[in-house]
């Protein structure tokens, strides 16, 4: 009569605890690889490179494609503080609409408190409990915001996507062909006669 080895006996079980033991070896050690890599790239600044260059990224996104530039961002992952120094908002399609600034807005100091959680966009923050971005503190120094306008469309106006702005050139030409393009009495201040 043949032997049978036992269900749980070393001959039947052996190559699967050897398969799991190996994973697990191999799990740990990329662990530990991917935590010391991630230590070294935020205590040589690496992280924090890649993440201004997102943050910059991002809000050129959401301002409908603005270019942002941040002359130097820190940050503290515990804390949830943000130090911004030298934030600047170009002004978009200034060639289209003869725009005369090249900046809309100009920081020299922004610094915010805030929930990292809140600000990440995570797919599942609303389930967490972040249904709003939470920002405990917002403080602005040495700010400057340049405000032009053609027409009836603002500088700043070109920041929103959901806007549905005219053409650039039914202004700036109407203005140059002198065709009522051109600012009207409205649009004068007080005290200055526009003219024909």
């Amino acid at each position: 009569m043949p032997v049978v080895p036992p269900l749980f006996g070393d001959y039947v079980l052996w190559p699967l605890v050897s398969y799991v033991q190996q994973l697990y070896l191999r799990l740990l050690g990329a662990s530990v690889l991917a935590l010391l890599a991630g230590v070294c790239a935020y205590r040589t600044g690496l992280f924090q490179s890649f993440v201004h260059r997102i943050v910059e990224q991002e809000l050129r996104r959401k301002l409908n494609g603005a270019r942002v530039t941040i002359g130097d961002l820190q940050f503290n992952l515990p804390t949830g503080h943000i130090t911004i120094r030298e934030a600047i908002i170009h002004t978009p399609d200034r060639a289209k609409w003869a725009w005369d600034s090249p900046l809309i807005f100009r920081a020299g100091y922004v610094h915010a408190h805030c929930s990292w959680l809140s600000l990440v966009p995570f797919p599942y923050a609303r389930m967490l409990g972040f249904p709003v971005r939470d920002v405990y503190t917002l403080e602005v120094e040495d700010g400057q915001m340049f405000v032009e306008k053609r027409g009836n469309v603002f500088n700043f106006h070109l920041l929103d996507p959901s806007l549905d702005l005219p053409d650039p050139g039914t202004w700036t030409n109407g203005a140059a062909a002198g065709n009522g393009g051109g600012p009207s009495a409205a649009d004068a201040p007080r005290g200055e006669d526009v003219a024909d």
